[in-house]
């Protein structure tokens, strides 16, 4: 529900960004800042649902939880992976000279940001003893660090596709790839729930017969 609110916020944001971004890259045409709006709208708002449901929930289990669905192989893959494409989408924007690196700016800071916050939300609450809170933040964690494998691919099916320049096929294919994985992260996350009651559906009627032999009379 709160991702669903946050996406009907992005005119809002969207307008915001018509007042912010002037001022923080003075000169730039409308279609420049509309372009960097595109690359990290979606993912900002998913970013916020994110730390809205985390404020919201003082979970510290979850009946069921189980093993991790973002274990520590896992998240070094996607690491490595999205360390590759996101240094591949570095060297194809910087060779746009100023509008390139501008856009790059526009994807980066948030990128970062987003980064920062997501690490450090999952080594708290490692450390605080709340597996639950990790789950969610490393599931997040690993959707962002995989945002720039995505985008890679999503360029180059723009190109072949739909025939578009190369300029636009990366500004839309980075959008595309930092929305798509970040809502993405969301679904896992609410599967994951599913999957822990479930388990622990199946567990309940399980440990019934045992409850009942332990306290029958003789």
């Amino acid at each position: 529900m709160l991702l669903c609110y946050g996406y009907l916020l992005t005119a809002p944001l969207l307008r915001l960004e018509w007042g912010a971004l002037p001022a923080v890259l003075p000169g730039l045409p409308m279609a420049e800042i509309n372009r960097v709006a595109l690359m990290h709208l979606g993912s900002l708002v998913v970013f916020g649902a994110l730390l809205a449901s985390r404020a919201k929930d003082r979970r510290d289990i979850v009946d069921g939880f189980g093993r991790s669905w973002a274990p520590l192989p896992v998240t070094a893959a996607a690491h490595l992976a999205g360390a590759a494409a996101l240094g591949w989408i570095v060297r194809a924007l910087s060779a746009y000279g100023a509008d390139g690196r501008r856009l790059l700016a526009g994807y980066l800071v948030p990128y970062g940001l987003a980064y920062v916050v997501m690490a450090l939300g999952a080594r708290r609450a490692a450390r605080d003893g709340r597996p639950w809170a990790r789950e969610e933040w490393r599931i997040q964690l690993t959707g962002l660090c995989l945002a720039p494998v995505v985008s890679a691919g999503a360029v180059a099916f723009l190109q072949r596709t739909l025939d578009l320049g190369r300029f636009t096929a990366l500004t839309a294919g980075v959008a595309v790839g930092c929305g798509l994985t970040a809502f993405g992260a969301t679904l896992v996350v609410s599967l994951r729930l599913v999957h822990a009651r479930e388990v622990r559906r199946r567990s309940v009627p399980a440990l019934l017969p045992a409850a009942r032999q332990r306290t029958a009379v003789p």
